[in-house]
């Protein structure tokens, strides 16, 4: 009998050897060395993933946050005037978010309207809008970022429909 049960141990250690533990971990359900390997490269490549994006996402926010402050540079070195909506009472219509540039503000909406017509002859589209404080603006190029703002700015100062007192609106 004590032969048998060295017989069994010597059989289940050469098994070991020659088989390894993967064999051992298959038989009980347990993932062999190969998937462990596997799951562990797959969890790395992730963590490196995530690792990626978040530092292109801190580049992405420096980016633009870098654009912003050159583009108020610029807006101090062109002598542009920045308004708020909010500093205008409101408006009486839905203002896209962002900024536009105004290039014209009328105390009759009669004017505002030529004006948006000579807007549009010139291939442009002009929002015209309308303020709790009775005043008529002529608008163009809605954007989003003041760096955007600031390039439309100089891109319609350039236009002959163009005042020189023309100006940005901040709808935030």
């Amino acid at each position: 009998m004590n032969m048998k049960k060295t017989a069994i141990v010597a059989l289940i250690f050469t098994a070991a050897i020659v088989c390894g533990c993967d064999f051992f971990r298959s038989l009980a359900g347990r993932p062999t060395s190969a998937e462990i390997d596997g799951k562990r490269t797959a969890i790395e490549l992730a963590e490196r993933e995530r690792e990626q994006t978040r530092l292109d996402s801190i580049r992405v926010a420096e980016k633009i946050v870098n654009d912003s402050l050159a583009a108020l540079s610029r807006i101090d070195s062109l002598g542009v005037a920045v308004i708020s909506l909010s500093d205008l009472g409101g408006a009486e219509q839905m203002i896209p978010a962002g900024y536009v540039i105004v290039v014209g503000s009328f105390k009759s909406a009669g004017n505002a309207d030529r004006m948006a017509q000579s807007v549009t002859s010139a291939g442009y589209s002009p929002l015209v809008l309308t303020f709790r404080n009775g005043m008529a603006a002529v608008a163009v190029e809605p954007c989003h970022r003041i760096s955007d703002a600031v390039a439309a700015y100089e891109k319609v100062g350039n236009e002959k429909f163009c005042p020189k007192d023309a100006w940005i609106l901040r709808n935030n």
